[in-house]
């Protein structure tokens, strides 16, 4: 799976899950994500709201949106039945739900190339839960399991509406510590590693 299709795959399955959204708008509304969150949806969904032809304040105040907000057409048109309900955040919690699936993709596969199998990572992850009252984040919150069985989309039993959990690499810093092939360069290696994860270096 390359960049683009997971973008892809991700909206689809924010636009499912969520119903706001129509599935037509997946190719208008991609370039809203930004994995890294570097921009936060809010902010990118006001962008797009403001470009193109202007909503008229009295189509505004028929479907509950404020006269002063920016809201166009086309962004009008992207929403379903359901998102009209609340047209102010109906782009940004599907953005926001697609960005947490993208970042966990990119960062599984980032661990993936940093820690290869030895020196203490030997392809488990730990699953750390986004939300309490989540019953799958609540029950799976601290399971290891294999990083290729690790969940990059949301599960059904997930109810978070933008889950983010994510998942650590787990490590034993001490694992074959002692070993007497263990150089001090292979040591620090895994260290190094660890830390150009974290950083998402």
């Amino acid at each position: 799976m390359d960049d683009s299709d997971i973008v892809k795959s991700a909206l689809t399955e924010a636009i499912d899950k969520l119903g706001l959204i129509k599935p037509d708008a997946i190719e208008r509304i991609s370039h809203l994500l930004s994995a890294d969150m570097t921009v936060h949806p809010r902010q990118t969904c006001i962008e797009y709201r403001k470009t193109g032809d202007q909503l008229s304040k009295e189509d505004k105040k028929a479907n509950g949106i404020n006269g002063n907000a920016f809201f166009s057409r086309n962004a009008f048109d992207d929403l379903t039945d359901l998102g009209r309900l609340n047209p102010l955040i109906a782009h940004q919690q599907t953005i926001l739900r697609a960005n947490f699936t993208v970042g966990r993709y990119h960062s599984l596969e980032k661990l993936k190339q940093i820690f290869l199998p030895g020196h203490g990572f030997k392809g488990i992850v730990k699953f750390i839960g986004s939300a309490p009252e989540c019953p799958f984040c609540s029950d799976s919150d601290g399971e290891l399991m294999k990083i290729e069985e690790a969940p990059v989309f949301p599960p059904p039993q997930c109810a978070c509406a933008a889950p983010h959990y994510l998942f650590i690499p787990e490590i034993s810093f001490l694992d074959n510590w002692n070993e007497p092939d263990q150089t001090e360069s292979a040591r620090g290696s895994l260290l190094t590693r660890f830390i150009r994860w974290f950083r998402h270096e």
